[in-house]
C-alpha cells in the first residue's frame, strides 16, 4: 500500500492535490510554515484516525475536505474525510471508493458512505490484516486489542521530530496508551502470531466459559445430592400424614422415589376432626415428637463428644509444640558425648572433655531427661490417627443425625395436634441440630 496523492478542497469546490511516485523516493521541499508537516498528518487522518491534529491556521480555515488515494497491490482507494465540525477536534465520517484508476471526484459529488472504524476494516482486509485479537497479560490490566489499519500507520509513519527523536522510535509513541498498544500489536505484524490465533481464542473462551457453566450444574448437582435423601425422607412423612401413601418406613431411595410418584396421583382423602376414637393419628404425633427429641438429644451429645476431642488434640498440640521445645534446647548442649577422657575409663568434664577426679552425673539425668521427651513425643504421634479417625466418625453420625431429624421435624410440623371447633390446628416445633 503506497501513498499515490493528497488533495484538499476548499468550500468554494477549488482544489488542490500533492501528487507521489509510486516504488520511488518522494522528496517534498518548500518554505518554512508553508504546510509540509501537515501531509503526514493529512495521510494519518485518512488511514482512520478519528481526530484532525493540524494547528489552527490557513489550512484549517480553508479546507472542507481532506483527501487521498491509495495504490494497492490488487487496485486503488480513495478515502476522503470531512474537516471536523467548528468548535470540535473528531469526525468518524468518511468516503471510501475501491476501483482501478480512482480521481477526485468534485466536491459536490463527495457523499459520505462510511466511518473511521469501517474504514480501517476495509482497507486492513485488502493488504492483509486478517482477524485477530491480542490477550495482554491479564496482570496488566489491559483489554483485548485487535491490530488494525491505524496500528499499522504508526510503524510506517514518523514525524520530523520523530525522526530526530532520541528516545521515540515509532509514530505517536509518546501519545498516552499508544506504547501498550504497539507492544501488542508488533508480534502480529512481524509474523509471530498464527493466523488462525483468533479463532482459536475465541474457541478457548467458548470452551471454558462451557466448562463454567458445567462446573455450577455439578456444584448444584452435588449439593443437591447432599440433600435428597433428607427432602425425600421428609415428603414421605408429610404423605404418610396426610394418607397419601401406606404408613410404613422405607428405606430404599428408589422405592421411596416410586411411592411419592405415585402419590401425586393418590386422591387425598378427606380430614376427619381428632376424637378421641380416633388415636391413630395423635399416637403417630406423639412418636415423631418423641423421636425428635431423642435425635436432638444424640446429636447434641455427638457434638459435645466433638467439641471435647477437639479441645483435647489442641491441648495435645501445645503440649507437643512445649516438649519439642524443651527437646531441643537439650539436644543443644551437646554434653552426652563426654564420659570419659581419651576413651582411658576415666571421668572427663561434660563441657570441655578434660578427665576429672570424679564423675559428673549431670550428663547422664539430661541424657535421661532427653530420651524421656522423645518417647512422649511417639507418644502423641502414634496416637493422632485414632484421634482422626474419631473425628470422622463422630462427623459422619452427626450428618446423619441431622438428616434424620429434619425428616422428623417436617413430619411433625405436617400432623395435626389437636382439634379445635371443628377445625386443623397445627403445632410446629423446631428444634436446632447444631452446627
Amino acid at each position: 500500500m503506497q501513498l499515490r496523492s493528497i488533495t484538499l478542497y476548499n468550500h468554494d469546490g477549488r482544489t488542490r492535490t500533492v501528487g507521489f511516485r509510486t516504488g520511488q523516493l518522494n522528496i517534498v521541499t518548500g518554505e518554512s510554515r508553508t504546510g509540509k508537516g501537515a501531509l503526514l498528518t493529512i495521510a494519518d487522518y485518512c488511514l482512520g484516525r478519528d481526530s484532525m491534529q493540524i494547528p489552527a491556521g490557513p489550512i484549517t480555515d480553508t479546507v472542507a475536505w481532506y483527501a487521498t488515494t491509495w495504490q494497492l497491490e490488487n487496485g486503488q482507494a480513495f478515502v476522503a474525510r470531512p474537516a471536523p465540525a467548528p468548535g470540535r477536534a473528531t469526525t468518524q465520517q468518511a468516503i471510501l471508493e475501491f476501483g482501478s484508476d480512482l480521481q477526485a471526484p468534485p466536491l459536490r459529488n463527495l457523499r459520505v458512505n462510511a466511518d473511521s472504524r469501517v474504514l480501517r476494516t476495509e482497507i486492513g482486509r485488502r493488504i492483509g490484516i486478517e482477524e485477530n485479537v491480542t490477550d495482554p497479560d491479564p496482570r496488566t490490566g489491559r483489554q483485548p486489542l485487535e491490530a488494525s489499519l491505524a496500528h499499522a500507520a504508526m510503524l510506517c509513519l514518523q514525524g520530523q521530530g520523530e525522526i530526530a527523536s532520541p528516545t521515540a522510535l515509532f509514530h505517536r509513541q509518546g501519545e498516552p496508551r499508544i506504547p501498550d498498544a504497539l507492544r501488542d500489536t508488533i508480534p502480529y505484524f512481524l509474523g509471530a502470531v498464527p493466523r488462525n490465533q483468533a479463532l482459536k481464542r475465541a474457541q478457548l473462551r467458548a470452551a471454558r466459559q462451557a466448562q463454567q457453566r458445567a462446573d455450577a450444574a455439578l456444584r448444584a448437582a452435588e449439593v443437591a445430592a447432599q440433600t435428597i435423601d433428607v427432602e425425600l425422607r421428609a415428603l414421605h412423612q408429610e404423605a404418610r400424614a396426610a394418607g397419601l401413601v401406606p404408613d410404613e418406613d422405607i428405606t430404599d431411595r428408589a422405592v421411596l422415589v416410586r411411592t411419592l410418584q405415585g402419590a401425586r396421583t393418590a386422591r387425598k382423602p378427606e380430614r376427619q376432626p381428632l376424637s378421641a376414637g380416633d388415636p391413630a393419628r395423635q399416637d403417630r404425633y406423639l412418636a415423631l415428637d418423641r423421636r425428635t427429641r431423642e435425635l436432638h438429644r444424640d446429636l447434641q451429645q455427638v457434638l459435645s463428644d466433638r467439641a471435647l476431642l477437639l479441645d483435647q488434640r489442641n491441648e495435645e498440640s501445645d503440649y507437643e509444640q512445649a516438649l519439642q521445645l524443651q527437646t531441643g534446647r537439650l539436644a543443644s548442649l551437646g554434653l552426652f558425648d563426654f564420659a570419659t577422657a581419651d576413651g582411658a575409663g576415666a571421668p572427663a568434664c561434660p563441657a570441655c572433655g578434660q578427665a576429672t577426679s570424679e564423675a559428673d552425673p549431670t550428663p547422664a539425668a539430661l541424657r535421661s531427661g532427653l530420651d524421656q521427651l522423645r518417647g512422649q513425643l511417639e507418644n502423641l504421634t502414634t496416637a493422632r490417627p485414632s484421634q482422626r479417625n474419631a473425628l470422622t466418625a463422630l462427623d459422619t453420625r452427626a450428618a446423619a443425625l441431622r438428616e434424620e431429624l429434619a425428616a422428623a421435624q417436617a413430619a411433625r410440623a405436617s400432623m395435626p395436634r389437636r382439634a379445635k371447633r371443628g377445625r386443623w390446628s397445627f403445632s410446629i416445633v423446631r428444634v436446632s441440630t447444631g452446627a
